[in-house]
């Protein structure tokens, strides 16, 4: 019964907090496509970053020239690390 009470209590003080993480977002969606373009790209460009430092890694990893017509073919595993730096962004510093 007191563990009742507690997890009821706590959700009624808890319920009535709102949360502002997207403060005036509609404004932003109203100011038109040339803002949303630059809000895109400053979204997307984490998942590029990390993209492009994915694909850089493991082009060579022999030394051993082949005979002609031949090819190597292998399965390499990496990981890409973006900086935390370019993991956020902040809307009032992208220029809408």
């Amino acid at each position: 019964m007191r563990k009742f009470l507690l997890r009821s209590f706590g959700i009624i003080i808890l319920l009535p907090l709102s949360l502002h993480a997207q403060f005036n977002f509609e404004q932003l969606i109203k100011s038109g496509p040339a803002d949303a373009e630059k809000l895109v790209d400053a979204y997307a460009r984490p998942l590029f970053y990390g993209l492009g430092l994915g694909m850089n890694s493991a082009w060579t990893n022999t030394a051993q020239t082949l005979k002609p017509l031949h090819f190597d073919l292998r399965i390499v595993a990496t990981g890409a690390f973006v900086p935390s730096s370019k993991q956020s962004f902040d809307v009032s510093e992208i220029g809408l």
